[in-house]
């Protein structure tokens, strides 16, 4: 089963890093190259903790310059690490193991600075962590992980795409291109924003969290885990397959949601196309601004709509063959107005009104509190 996202799995997380990121680490093998300022290619592999960034351009002005270095938490431990460095034209490889297999995978750590514009191909095995941090302006960053949490930092790039079994995936900062990331029971947790032409994460039971994503189009989907979703523009597109609820904060743009079975709350500040939600078991809550034009089409065994909406349309109660109830409701029809499809095939629907700011996940005064699930404060991502 998954591990669902909570403080305990956050206090456990840290104190898995803790000998990675402490100040009393002890080098162990340091290694210098020369290599392409431009078009190299890092391939890694390894069983132990890396992390990959670029080399300071401050100490290295023509970006030609690469290392290769491996801390551990005792000199004792020297002989349990094997590491081979190899460049080879454009290409530096780097092969690190453990040799007591995966028993002391976080007493290690292997840090590579290469140029920025290095493509990256990095692979994990067993539990071991993998971070990758302010790579700008390559071809591609791949990384797969097996067990081991995979942390993506500040990277900018044409193509990332992230693959792990079971292990974590935490996106820090901006992380800018055609991205593609894939779990099993993993999560995949976004603390700051997704700009790019494409983004597309997928999980089996593992959980996704993204606070705020700009690309062009989006899809989030799982088997079995829950989504949490703050402020997605443009096109996106949310699949549970199989059981999961789903909390969606701030659509802006268009938006598709398929839920096989579970709840779905759904804030939306603009409907700029043609829209649909989607539940077959489960209940959907809709909240929405009265400020932009649209219209809602509603159907569903059971609908409670509030003040507002009973003023911009009603509820037919005829029995119609398909047995459901209906409403349609327009917000300023004297304008043109895309559509939002409600569909509730075993379930009730919920529609109420917001003001702008609620949409967006602001808190005014009197106003209404940021949902604990929502809010990226809780999960303390900052600290990772």
């Amino acid at each position: 089963m998954s591990r669902k996202i909570d403080n305990r799995f956050f206090v456990r997380t840290l104190c898995q890093s803790s000998v990675l990121n402490g100040k009393n680490r002890i080098l162990l093998e340091d290694h210098n190259l020369k290599v392409p300022s431009f078009g190299g290619l890092l391939s890694v592999s390894s069983g132990v903790g890396v992390s990959v960034k670029p080399v300071n351009t401050m100490e290295d002005l023509h970006m030609d310059k690469a290392s290769v270095k491996v801390y551990g938490s005792s000199k004792d431990l020297k002989d349990k690490c094997a590491i081979e460095v190899k460049q080879e034209g454009h290409k530096l490889s780097v092969n690190a193991s453990n040799k007591d297999g995966d028993q002391h995978a976080h007493d290690f750590k292997c840090v590579i600075e290469v140029p920025l514009v290095h493509n990256v191909n990095i692979v994990g095995t067993g539990s071991a962590p993998i971070k990758c941090q302010d790579m700008v302006e390559s071809n591609y960053c791949h990384v797969t992980s097996e067990e081991g949490e995979v942390t993506i930092k500040g990277v900018k790039t044409a193509n990332l795409i992230v693959q792990s079994q079971s292990g974590d995936v935490f996106c820090n900062g901006s992380i800018q291109g055609s991205i593609s990331i894939a779990t099993g029971e993993g999560n995949v947790i976004n603390d700051k924003r997704f700009l790019g032409p494409s983004l597309d994460i997928t999980t089996d039971s593992g959980d996704i969290r993204v606070a705020s994503c700009y690309s062009d189009q989006s899809k989030f989907s799982t088997n079995t885990g829950n989504l949490f979703l703050r402020n997605l523009h443009n096109e996106s597109y949310v699949a549970v397959y199989e059981k999961g609820n789903v909390t969606m904060q701030g659509v802006d743009g268009s938006t598709n949601v398929f839920v096989k079975e579970g709840d779905a709350d759904i804030q939306v500040s603009k409907v700029g196309h043609e829209s649909r939600i989607h539940v077959e078991e489960g209940d959907i809550t809709v909240k929405l601004t009265d400020t932009f034009p649209v219209k809602v089409c509603v159907t569903a065994n059971e609908i409670i709509l509030d003040t507002k909406f009973s003023q911009y349309g009603s509820i037919d109660d005829k029995k119609y063959d398909d047995g459901y109830k209906h409403y349609a409701g327009t917000i300023h029809p004297e304008k043109f107005s895309p559509t939002l499809q409600v569909i509730a095939e075993n379930g009730r629907v919920i529609v109420e009104s917001q003001d702008w700011a609620s949409s967006l996940g602001f808190k005014l005064p009197g106003g209404i509190d940021l949902p604990y699930d929502l809010n990226i404060k809780h999960a303390n991502l900052s600290e990772y």
